[in-house]
């Protein structure tokens, strides 16, 4: 799931080419993930609730401190929907369901694992409750 919503941010940006190789600094992955927990959320987890100007702010918030740190945000959410990209997204994801006591794959653990976090994690409350 969360790779569809990478490659869904990823091809809405041109970029002359993919961003094989980059590494982005540990806050926007963390963004990026939050948001894509998020979009997970309103898509496939009954009981959630989004709050869309909440998502866009955390979005634009990130994209703004990768410019003000000298990191070109088209190949940032390019490098996103690379194999490296998606599987830094994928050990994060992995990292909190172990830390929720789901299991490592199925969407309603996943939704479990995402309310238990948006419990602990400020950023991602402000995006999504699930009850």
């Amino acid at each position: 799931m969360m790779r569809q919503v990478l490659i869904s941010m990823a091809l809405c940006l041109p970029a002359p080419l993919l961003a094989q190789g980059m590494e982005l600094p540990a806050y926007a992955y963390d963004a990026f993930a939050n948001i894509g927990y998020a979009h997970t959320a309103s898509t496939e987890c009954s009981g959630a609730k989004i709050n869309k100007r909440n998502l866009d702010k955390a979005a634009a918030s990130v994209m703004q401190q990768m410019l003000a740190d000298g990191i070109d945000v088209n190949a940032a959410v390019q490098h996103l929907g690379t194999l490296e990209g998606m599987a830094y997204m994928q050990d994060r994801e992995s990292a909190m369901r172990a830390r929720h006591g789901v299991a490592p794959e199925g969407i309603q653990d996943l939704c479990r694992a995402i309310a238990a976090e948006a419990k602990a994690n400020r950023e991602l409350r402000k995006m999504v409750t699930i009850r």
